[in-house]
């Protein structure tokens, strides 16, 4: 009867919670049933691309629209491929010097190999094989990799992980084709990062992926690009206190999973510490009483899909929140949400998922504005990630400058031009808004230092001349 009770309060502060989301709005229409969305942002554009499979009389295939984010427009349906083959789960892929593009699988030649089509703003390109196994490939994540304008794959093939660059202009013709290592464990979960050093990008890969040791699930990790360059690298297993991980979303220096025990499961968080080279312990990011899973993210925000009304909502939590709020409470099942941070030419997060209401399976999309934002917000807080220096040149102290869009994790350290870190500025949590951070050259020679500052997905790098 307590339980009850509690999950009547809980239902009714969550369902209060969620009028800070717009009512959700489907954003696909045709017959069929909508799974698996991913969206991207248009080159350099305010629109947004939405793609997803839909499986209509026994077949599957892509389909795309675009979305406007401050006036809700949608393109028409465009159908990416259209072939007897089942295609399915798509990942946005972002070229800087090119098209953007779609990746996706299909089944055409017995396994589940990936394919490319290139989108030219207005409709897609011929769909190509470019990456094969004879085992099925899933899982797929797409990282842009900078100025090189290129982008990498990361998949899994059976038991081994696959990574791949590819080059818009130069995708081949024919397909690569791995061979899986059967000794290694299942990929579950990837992630890129790459970061700027002395004016360059360089190609640093941070990812997480589930193991099974002695009957349990385990997260394993492989971490680089801390201390310079060549960068330090980190791997091993995240602390563990006898629970069953699923599902790793890694988002910067922090990792979100499900923290399964018996038959409950909820949301978790553990934060990587650079400096000792160690994650802290996975811990709930605030009191369940129900179930969670799936959690995605962008930045420190993320969405997931949670039961607490006897069926599947999709529920948002951000740091500052004691308990998450629910972005749709729909009696329909709802699963597998992505959430999307769109800065221009209006700050907001978006949330799109699928819901079987309306007797067929949809995509829906639901926004708000960004965690700490009021309705009329206040002008001087900071729109984009900026630092800057003063003096500069310098000859003792450094003020340094720091402006967040969003509050999260920020990491800031002093490099010497060989790439080696020769002071630690900052390493934890910051709220949204103006910060100023200290550097005391006092005991360093006269040169030319590199101070990095990152957070999330944000990253500068600024040159200090530090003159004596």
């Amino acid at each position: 009867m307590k339980r009850l009770l509690l999950l009547a309060i809980m239902g009714s502060a969550l369902a209060a919670n969620a009028q800070n989301w717009s009512a959700p709005v489907a954003v696909t229409t045709g017959a069929g049933d909508d799974h698996h969305v991913c969206v991207g942002q248009i080159g350099y554009t305010d629109s947004l691309l939405l793609a997803w499979d839909r499986t209509f009389t026994g077949n599957t295939d892509i389909y795309a629209r675009t979305f406007h984010p401050e006036s809700g427009q949608l393109g028409d349906e465009i159908r990416v491929t259209n072939s007897d083959a089942m295609e399915e789960k798509a990942a946005f892929a972002k070229f800087p010097l090119g098209d953007d593009a779609l990746f996706f699988r299909s089944n055409e030649l017995g396994n589940f190999a990936y394919h490319y089509s290139q989108y030219m703003r207005v409709q897609f390109g011929r769909s190509r094989r470019v990456l094969y196994s004879d085992n099925d490939l899933d899982n797929a994540v797409i990282r842009e990799v900078g100025e090189l304008g290129s982008a990498s794959l990361l998949c899994h093939s059976d038991s081994c992980a696959i990574f791949q660059n590819f080059d818009p202009f130069g995708i081949p013709q024919d397909s690569v084709y791995y061979q899986p290592d059967t000794g290694s464990f299942p990929v579950s979960g990837v992630s890129g990062y790459w970061i700027m050093y002395s004016g360059s990008w360089l190609d640093f890969l941070r990812w997480v992926w589930v193991v099974e040791i002695s009957g349990q699930t385990e997260i394993a990790y492989s971490l680089d690009g801390f201390g310079g360059y060549p960068p330090i690298c980190y791997s091993g297993l995240v602390p563990n206190n006898g629970f069953n991980y699923h599902h790793p979303e890694l988002q910067g220096f922090t990792l979100y999973l499900e923290r399964e025990s018996g038959t409950s499961c909820d949301i978790a968080r553990a934060v990587f510490n650079s400096s000792l080279g160690i994650w802290s312990m996975p811990e709930p990011l605030f009191a369940g009483i129900g179930n969670e899973w799936n959690p995605h993210g962008q930045g420190q925000d993320i969405v997931f899909e949670a039961d607490w009304n006897g069926n599947s909502d999709i529920a948002f939590w951000s740091p500052t929140f004691e308990t998450p709020e629910f972005v749709d409470t729909d009696p329909a099942e709802d699963r597998n949400p992505v959430i999307y941070l769109f800065f221009w030419p209006t700050a907001g997060l978006h949330a799109f998922w699928e819901s079987d209401r309306d007797g067929s399976w949809k995509i829906y999309h639901s926004q708000r504005q960004i965690v700490g934002v009021e309705p009329n917000p206040d002008p001087l807080l900071p729109e984009s990630f900026a630092v800057s220096i003063h003096p500069n040149p310098g000859n003792a102290e450094f003020r340094i400058d720091l402006e967040l869009p969003v509050s999260g994790e920020v990491q800031a350290a002093i490099y010497d031009l060989s790439g080696r870190r020769v002071a630690k500025i900052h390493d934890g949590w910051m709220g949204m808004g103006s910060h100023e951070l200290e550097w005391n050259a006092q005991g360093f020679p006269s040169g030319i230092y590199l101070m990095q500052a990152e957070s999330g997905k944000y990253n500068q790098t600024r040159k200090v001349v530090l003159l004596k």
